[in-house]
């Protein structure tokens, strides 16, 4: 039986790049894998809607579920996540592939990945190029528990976690949900944590990559800056070393900066 991949992607006004990552999945999947694409759209306008229609005429192995509103990132994903497992069910050679609409697949990764499929609880990342094909990082970054402030090189007692911009999952009944309480940002870390508590390790696979224009979905929404400040003091809040520590550092940080406007979110 050929292993199947169900990749979910979410969609808020990004139709030309989604666009281009589904094309780079299926001219570079030959027959590796048999793939279903779920699109999330998060109530992008009109000229999107139409656009993901031709996408789906265009490419019959995609899906497309349209939300009435954003519901965010994670909501996101666990609509995604509930319609595979409603119309598909748990299949004994499958796999969930989170990725971002920004990004691109090549050959490469998905023939080495073909050739080193985890056949137990794993959590692949993958090295993340950008679009001029420059390094990133290993796909693997880490959180200060103390201080909430990320690292993108391995740091002891730090928290370890998968970018949200690909993680992909050998597909078993306990996979875990995502965090709803996360509109956007840290919702990566928080699932990373969750995957480890039932049971996942985090793998790499050599000489695997892909190009990701990192902030290419985010930047079109202009309340980041204040989804970024929630989700941190949200996430330090629950699973920092110590809360009080982070706030009044954080607090000490944005008032030397001068930034009022994110300090009187950061209060609230």
């Amino acid at each position: 039986m050929k292993n199947k991949i169900f990749i979910i992607i979410i969609n808020y006004n990004g139709i030309d790049d989604t666009r281009e990552c589904v094309k780079s999945i299926y001219e570079n999947v030959q027959n590796l894998f048999t793939i279903k694409t779920i699109i999330v759209d998060n109530a992008s306008d009109s000229y999107n809607k139409i656009k993901l229609n031709e996408l789906r005429a265009e490419y019959c192995d995609v899906e497309i579920i349209f939300n009435s509103c954003n519901l965010g990132f994670a909501k996101a994903n666990n609509i995604g996540m509930k319609f595979v497992q409603d119309k598909y069910g748990v299949e004994e050679n499958s796999y969930i592939w989170f990725l971002n609409n920004d990004t691109l697949v090549n050959q490469i990764l998905l023939k080495n990945l073909s050739n080193n499929l985890p056949h137990k609880k794993v959590a692949l990342y993958f090295e993340m190029r950008n679009f001029e094909n420059r390094i990133i990082n290993n796909g693997l970054n880490y959180l200060n528990p103390f201080f909430g402030r990320y690292s993108e090189t391995f740091k002891k007692n730090y928290i370890e976690y998968i970018c949200g911009a690909s993680i992909f999952l050998k597909y078993t009944k306990d996979v875990p949900y995502w965090n709803e309480e996360y509109f956007l940002y840290f919702e990566d870390v928080d699932y990373s944590l969750r995957l480890k508590r039932v049971g996942f390790s985090f793998e790499t696979v050599a000489n695997c990559w892909y190009n990701h224009k990192v902030n290419g979905s985010s930047k079109k929404n202009s309340k980041v800056n204040i989804y970024k400040l929630q989700s941190q003091k949200k996430f330090m809040k629950e699973n920092g070393k110590c809360y009080s520590l982070f706030i009044f550092s954080k607090f000490v940080y944005l008032l030397f900066k001068r930034n009022f406007s994110s300090l009187e979110v950061f209060i609230k």
